[in-house]
């Protein structure tokens, strides 16, 4: 079997009205097919395409970034066009965004992969975690030797977090919302970089997050070093 790999989705989303947006998970997702002819041939290959959605989530401009081969071209073109996203805001109001989504074309013996559900998990597991929602899930998918500076303090992150004393420094509390998200990857998926815009709570100034993770060999992402400043 061909497996059509939608790599991690690498979310840069930028508001076309001059502010910073933020685009979420695709509420609808139609998969490309693989091209027969290519893949009768055994010849794989990628595609990323930059895609414009407009203000109700809907796909406005599709364009090519890069491209092996046209045929990969026109079967990812045909399926982004019927994805639907959640709109991007900029201060609470929905506006024109950009996002960036990768497709790698793989011969091999698995089914449909997609990587794009475990990096958006990424943001809301940290968004638990500044909620205090610490569940079993969330406590490990913070790697062991995690550490997070707090303006100018190191903290182990594990052992901060079952301070109580000084957890209150860092978790921002039920309330806590994001207002800005830049979600990407490097060439190889195998790390990746959240910048986070916050808002604890009414009354409270935002923060900014900067936050690495890396993916073990058994391909688990891993929160590995978290930086936060006001």
């Amino acid at each position: 079997m061909s497996t059509v790999r939608r790599c991690i989705l690498i979310v840069v989303s930028t508001a076309l009205l001059g502010g910073t947006g933020h685009t979420q998970e695709v509420k609808k997702r139609v998969d490309p097919k693989y091209p027969a002819i290519l893949k009768q041939a055994g010849i794989e290959g990628e595609v990323h395409l930059k895609v414009r959605v407009d203000e109700q989530g809907k796909v406005a401009n599709v364009e090519v970034v890069k491209s092996s081969r046209e045929e990969f071209t026109n079967a990812t073109m045909e399926a982004v066009r019927q994805w639907e996203f959640t709109p991007a805001t900029d201060n609470g109001k929905p506006v024109t965004a950009e996002v960036t989504v990768p497709f790698k074309f793989t011969l091999g013996a698995d089914s449909y992969v997609s990587g794009s559900e475990e990096v958006f998990q990424l943001k809301e597991n940290v968004l638990k975690i500044l909620r205090g929602e610490m569940t079993a899930d969330v406590n490990s998918f913070i790697g062991h030797e995690a550490y997070v500076v707090v303006g100018n303090k190191l903290e182990h992150l594990k052992g901060l977090l079952a301070d109580k004393r000084k957890s209150g420094m860092f978790v921002e509390g039920k309330s806590s919302t994001a207002e800005m998200s830049r979600l990407i990857t490097d060439d190889s998926h195998t790390s990746a970089y959240l910048m986070l815009k916050t808002r604890p709570g009414a009354g409270k100034g935002h923060r900014f997050h900067t936050i690495v993770f890396m993916q073990s060999p058994a391909g688990e992402w891993k929160l590995v070093t978290w930086h936060v400043s006001q």
